[in-house]
């Protein structure tokens, strides 16, 4: 698989990409001492799908009542993610104003 869940990339996700294609119940011993990064995994697990090898949380926003489903980055991809988003959402702040 090459894709931004690849194991070389974050074996965290790749361990929630496992359980998901694999596990029907998942137990709580099986994350023990493993990390924080993979406990807030387990804690999402039975809301997360694998859809073409890639795995999705459902997510609801605050001020909605409809779940989305949203892409699980790596956490070495999160940082740039969001400032690539702010950098587009502040561009089309600037294009309104200044019309």
């Amino acid at each position: 698989m090459n894709n931004v869940q690849d194991d070389a990339i974050d074996p965290n996700i790749s361990q929630l990409r496992n359980w998901t294609e694999h596990v029907k119940e998942l137990r709580a011993s099986t994350v023990m001492g493993k990390g924080s990064e993979l406990c807030k995994l387990y804690e999402q697990y039975d809301r997360c799908s694998l859809r073409d090898g890639v795995v999705y949380r459902r997510w609801k926003p605050a001020n909605n009542v409809i779940w989305q489903w949203q892409l699980v980055l790596p956490k070495s991809m999160r940082e740039n993610a969001i400032h690539s988003l702010n950098d587009k959402s502040s561009l089309l702040y600037h294009t309104k104003t200044t019309e």
